[in-house]
């Protein structure tokens, strides 16, 4: 990712549980993002969030609803990536998540504070906001 000339496909989820939201983290990065991750070719957007969050989060995953399509163009290392991001509304069956890959955290944010927190892609903050306010 970077310096390559192609478009990645992700599949992130918007996962809210008691007023938290599930948020993942690189252990040494400053910043949050949705969990999920690349859909691989032949696979669908919500086949692929559901793969990668069980092996993420080592949970099952129900209620996929898709919610928006959000492009992202960002400044990456030396180069720049590009990624189109399905993102779903998820519930998880096992609300007690742990990270199941060593260089992932993941936090139970509480909704009202979100704002304190650095989320990536930017793009997403509007839809998120709007899931604070309870418009979403």
């Amino acid at each position: 990712m970077g310096n390559s000339k192609y478009i990645e496909i992700i599949a992130r989820a918007v996962i809210v549980h008691r007023g938290k939201i599930l948020l993942c983290k690189k252990k040494k990065a400053n910043y949050y993002f949705l969990p999920g991750g690349h859909v691989e070719f032949g696979e669908s957007t919500s086949i692929a969030l559901a793969r990668e969050i069980r092996e993420e989060l080592g949970v099952r995953s129900k209620n996929i609803k898709f919610l928006t399509l959000m492009e992202n163009i960002f400044r990456y290392r030396k180069g720049v990536a590009h990624e189109i991001n399905f993102i779903y509304r998820v519930s998880l069956k096992d609300n007690n998540v742990r990270a199941m890959e060593n260089h992932l955290q993941f936090s139970w944010i509480p909704l009202k504070e979100l704002c304190k927190h650095k989320v990536l892609p930017k793009v997403i903050e509007k839809e998120l906001n709007a899931l604070t306010k309870g418009t979403k």
